[in-house]
């Protein structure tokens, strides 16, 4: 009997993790690339919720030079 491989999966905090203001932290572009490449499945997380969902993405997609959806 096979056992399956573990599933793993982060929740990544936003804000004073991967940017703190308007500023994007030293390593998170590159450990967020790491993380797509891997293809871990992972959410973002903030106590900022004075915009929508798309918006935010929007907005993490440009600071971080990826595709957030």
């Amino acid at each position: 009997m096979s056992v399956p491989a573990a599933r793993v999966g982060l929740a990544l905090d936003i804000d004073g993790v991967l940017v703190r203001g308007s500023r994007v932290l030293d390593m998170a572009v590159s450990s967020l690339k790491r993380i797509q490449e891997k293809k871990i499945p992972h959410v973002f997380l903030t106590n900022g919720g004075s915009i929508t969902e798309e918006s935010k993405a929007a907005d993490l997609s440009k600071k971080f030079g990826l595709q957030i959806l």
